[in-house]
């Protein structure tokens, strides 16, 4: 009689956890049903879903991978003392990405203590590290130090995001899942972009990053001047507000664009063609003069490479042509649309970032080498616009003030000319690893990746001179996933690099000397006597 196979400890405790989910479901669904609102019913159902879909998972570790980089643009979570305002973290926040980051975690600590591997630290961490040490200044020395300690907070959560991805995907065949995740998140937030400006409706889903129906009505009313809020809808999809979404685009569609020129089937880069076309018009509609600006220049970038350098010069120039012509196509079936957005638009948007740009400036020459402080540039407001103190301050703009829309002088205003180092230092780390990976042609498709992620990082560095993209929690996510790729392609490259350095030339065997023969003329030895 055959004995049965005793069932391991791991398959025991998952099936009781899968048996103890189940039961929490049933009950919180029955308890919700009754007594909570439909979001808390919803965050019910999605939470013990997850839960139940990480227990049956074949792969773990895949599947928080997927779930961190889907989930990373989304403001979903619970947040703990709230000081409402722009430029920057306003609370403490569980995210929720963070369980997963912390499951990836733990999977690479225990690797770590039993050696199977070690982590990897890249160069963007010191300027990272400069940063951070800045804002912990102002914490311990600043008027407002909660507001710097939540902005310390959300940068250090962005770069372990970073950090974790980084060490996670070493493999090329793990990057192939990152980059399905990353497309799948561009598709689905361009598909709602779309239906968003298409029908000019909300889709209801604020608690997931949707912008209210207030900030919508903002952004339709102040886009064209004199013309009804229908000709100015603005799609957001979920990230809360139409330029948030045109950068987010114009970040991850060049990657789409350089992978149709890789070597990937032709099913899969006719998916990609599909994606470009639904973002693209999704970008379109975001009405963002900025986001097109950063994306029609990440374009021509992207094609000046793929032109210039010797290994693509004469490749996949029907994906090329392709591309483009689907670019015009898309361009043109909005040209109504942008051409008003030039002509006819409320002057009133550049001309507060001019004056917010002046006082930002101001307060760069007043304290030039520390700044004002980490996350409280809006509260140094008063007395340095057109609008005078707090109160004129609140009869105009209400009582949330806009943050000057620039990047750079919002760094430098808040932590000084060493934050605005540190700030040039971590992009030119980025820059610097893509440009290694330009010059280590070694996977066909990762080149393409790089390619596209460094047209993605000119695309945000561009716009970061009319947004702060940066600062915003959840929609900031991404530019440490999209730093990560580049990151991840130059660890591989190094790791890889002795495969595909060419054999040196062996050495022509030594020729042997010919004997030596005696000439006729040469005489022999003695004859014997």
């Amino acid at each position: 009689m055959r004995a049965r196979p005793v069932p391991s400890i791991d398959g025991v405790l998952r099936t009781a956890l899968l048996v103890l989910a189940t039961g929490l479901l049933a009950g919180g669904l029955l308890i919700a049903g009754f007594y909570a609102t439909r979001f808390a019913l919803a965050m019910t159902v999605g939470i013990a879903a997850a839960f139940i879909g990480f227990l049956i998972a074949g792969n773990h570790r895949l599947f928080c991978l997927y779930g961190i980089i889907i989930l990373a643009p989304l403001a979903l979570g619970k947040h703990f003392i709230l000081n409402p305002h722009m430029g920057g973290a306003s609370s403490f926040v569980i995210d929720a990405v963070d369980p997963l980051m912390l499951v990836l975690l733990g999977f690479q600590l225990r690797d770590v203590a039993e050696g199977r591997s070690r982590w990897t630290i890249t160069p963007m961490a010191k300027w990272v590290a400069g940063l951070m040490a800045l804002g912990l200044v102002n914490v311990a020395i600043g008027p407002m130090r909660m507001l710097s300690l939540q902005e310390v907070v959300r940068i250090a959560k962005g770069f372990l995001l970073f950090f974790i991805i980084v060490n996670e995907v070493v493999r090329e065949r793990q990057m192939m899942h990152a980059l399905a995740a990353m497309i799948a998140e561009v598709v689905a937030q361009s598909a709602m972009g779309v239906v968003q400006g298409f029908f000019k409706i909300s889709l209801g889903l604020q608690a997931l990053g949707e912008a209210d129906f207030e900030t919508i009505q903002q952004t339709a009313k102040a886009t064209y001047l004199g013309i009804g809020a229908s000709f100015g809808f603005r799609s957001n999809a979920l990230l809360g507000h139409p330029n948030l979404l045109s950068v987010f685009l114009a970040m991850q569609l060049p990657i789409c664009i350089a992978l149709m020129f890789s070597r990937l089937s032709a099913f899969v880069r006719t998916l990609l063609g599909g994606a470009v076309v639904v973002g693209s018009a999704a970008l379109m509609m975001t009405l963002s003069r900025s986001g097109w600006l950063s994306f029609g220049t990440a374009v021509v970038l992207l094609f000046a490479l793929s032109f210039v350098h010797p290994r693509l010069q004469r490749r996949y120039l029907f994906a090329r042509v392709v591309a483009i012509a689907f670019m015009v196509i898309v361009i043109a079936s909005f040209s109504g649309a942008i051409i008003r957005r030039f002509v006819d638009s409320d002057p009133g948007a550049v001309n507060f970032r001019l004056e917010w740009n002046r006082a930002a400036w101001g307060m760069v020459w007043e304290r030039p080498l520390l700044g004002f402080g980490l996350n409280t540039f809006v509260f140094h407001l008063p007395g340095r616009t057109e609008y005078g103190g707090a109160t004129g301050l609140n009869e105009a703009l209400g009582k949330t003030w806009p943050v000057v829309h620039n990047i750079y002088l919002l760094t430098w205003s808040e932590q000084g000319t060493l934050g605005i180092l540190c700030l040039f230092g971590m992009f030119a780390s980025i820059f610097a690893a893509a440009i290694r990976n330009i010059r280590r042609y070694y996977s066909d498709v990762l080149f393409a990746v790089n390619l596209g992620a460094l047209c993605g990082m000119v695309a945000l560095c561009i716009d970061g001179l009319a947004s702060f993209y940066m600062r915003v929690p959840a929609a900031s996510r991404m530019f440490w996933v999209i730093a990560a790729l580049i990151f991840i392609i130059d660890n591989w490259n190094r790791a890889n690099a002795a495969r595909f350095q060419p054999s040196p030339p062996t050495p022509p065997a030594p020729i042997p000397p010919a004997p030596i023969r005696a000439s006729p003329e040469t005489p022999g030895p003695p004859a014997a006597a």
